[in-house]
């Protein structure tokens, strides 16, 4: 075998049956293992994922891979599964589950080949529950009568078999069994939830109404769990609404005039729209008497940077909220998340490491001397393991974005859609940004680009008031916006 083959060996093949019905049937329950549990996960690398899920499938014996039932009732009986959640089992965990049920389905209840403990238990789990917690053999005695009663209910069950037999065998496993029949009772308790659920959420509805109920559960979801979580139609409008890309999670942190209306707004008071929300922050503060917090402190919304629909609704927001006294001082903040869902992490990594170099090497004179040398979002701060930086990027795993946390507290909507213009293009691919001549020479938009001046132009007294030297060739970038003013700061 060559190096390169042993590098980068051949894709493993996903080992399905020929025959279409059950081959359907397997891919189902291998989507209930991609979804819903961390098997096979234990390879860092991402690209590696699917191949490790689908060695986790190949290493399941073909016996149990042909009865998909089986492989369905040991994941959805597991405590912790629910779709989208991912709950940790093993390929050892999982085959041993399938070798009980396989014990159960070989006892046989009658001459019927489909008639044996397994398929009993399925239908009369809560009854043989409750005969093995208070008598263990209560359960043979009602065999032997062949009658059962369960929930208000006489059912009478005719079987031929060897009790003697049978009824040993079953004594001998009912630790298998009780534990199996909690399995049955998860999986109807959670299939009974989700009937509930739907009939109460959608039974009535209008096309309409659907639609918004639909876009409600796509917003209770985080985007980056998008694709394990939400079922394909739910999936393809979140992608619609909110492309891979061409997103931003805006975080903007205020305080509130003493007094006035949004210190005592309500949940009902605040502006509403799909991704926006509000919450506390505990490092606000109040710096002097005409100011106070109010319930919340910080807007954090998720909006679709290339939607002017998204623009005009910030707009809007951020009117409503100025208007009934938010404002900021100088303990509030602006965090910008970049969206990576399109990148790989090393690509995000990449990403990062651009952005965080022209920040530090030119592009933190957009903001005062203070702000740059922050606690919270310095350039000089140490970035690895730490998210109190200019360029935070422990949320690429947790969130898969690259946060910019060095933007100045505002609630301005031109200064904020321009900044989020500039972190955007420093994220932008085969552009070099690493200074700001290059960037001035660059294919950036001009509007963006007199931005960018008028705001060193704006903060240069405050590294001259620290003996920082201007930018190279600033002078010569101040005589040419000089006949520019387009009313950006």
């Amino acid at each position: 075998m060559s190096q390169e083959e042993t590098l980068n060996p051949a894709p493993v093949e996903l080992l399905l049956s020929s025959k279409p019905t059950l081959r359907q049937k397997q891919l189902e329950v291998y989507g209930m293992m991609v979804h819903g549990t961390n098997i096979g996960m234990n390879i860092p690398r991402r690209e590696e994922f699917n191949q490790s899920r689908i060695s986790a499938w190949n290493s399941i014996p073909v016996a149990y891979r042909n009865n998909p039932v089986l492989i369905k009732v040991a994941l959805g009986g597991h405590q912790y599964f629910e779709r989208g959640h991912r709950a940790s089992i093993s390929v050892d965990t999982l085959n041993s589950r399938c070798a009980m049920l396989t014990q159960l389905i070989k006892i046989k209840l009658s001459d019927d080949s489909s008639n044996n403990l397994l398929s009993y238990i399925g239908k009369h789990h809560k009854m043989i529950q409750d005969c093995f917690t208070y008598d263990r053999y209560l359960m043979v005695d009602r065999m032997k009568q062949n009658s059962f009663t369960f929930n208000e209910v006489e059912y009478q069950q005719q079987n031929t078999f060897d009790v003697k037999t049978v009824g040993q065998e079953i004594l001998d496993l009912h630790g298998n069994i009780i534990q199996i029949c909690r399995w049955f009772s998860r999986i109807h308790h959670r299939r009974n939830q989700e009937r509930t659920r739907d009939s109460r959420s959608t039974g009535n509805m209008t096309l309409g109404q659907r639609f918004n109920h639909m876009l409600q559960n796509i917003t209770s979801v985080r985007p980056h769990r998008w694709n394990n979580s939400l079922t394909v139609p739910q999936a393809t409008i979140a992608h619609r609404l909110r492309p891979s890309g061409e997103c931003l999670g805006i975080e903007l942190e205020f305080v509130a005039s003493a007094g006035s209306d949004i210190v005592s707004w309500d949940h009902e008071d605040y502006p509403v729209h799909p991704w926006l929300y509000f919450k506390g922050d505990g490092s606000i503060r109040p710096n002097r008497d005409s100011e106070q917090l109010a319930q919340y402190q910080e807007l954090t919304w998720f909006i679709n940077g290339s939607s002017n629909n998204d623009w005009k609704n910030m707009e809007q927001v951020l009117k409503s909220m100025t208007s009934n006294g938010a404002g900021v001082n100088n303990s509030c903040g602006n965090h910008v998340h970049i969206d990576m869902r399109h990148r790989t992490t090393q690509s995000a990594m990449r990403t990062a490491s651009k952005i965080r170099d022209a920040l530090n090497t030119w592009a933190h004179r957009t903001v005062s001397f203070t702000r740059a040398h922050n606690t919270y979002c310095g350039i000089d701060r140490e970035h690895q393991g730490n998210r109190y930086t200019a360029v935070n990027t422990q949320c690429i795993s947790e969130h898969q974005t690259v946060e910019v946390r060095l933007g100045m507290p505002t609630l301005n909507f031109y200064k904020l859609k321009y900044w989020c213009a500039f972190m955007q293009y420093l994220a932008k691919p085969y552009t070099s940004v690493g200074s700001l001549e290059e960037f001035m020479e660059s294919d950036a938009d001009i509007g963006l680009k007199h931005y960018v001046f008028k705001r060193i132009l704006k903060f240069e007294s405050t590294y001259l008031s620290h003996s920082v030297q201007s930018l190279p060739n600033f002078a010569n970038y101040a005589k040419a916006f000089q006949s520019i003013d387009n009313g950006v700061e």
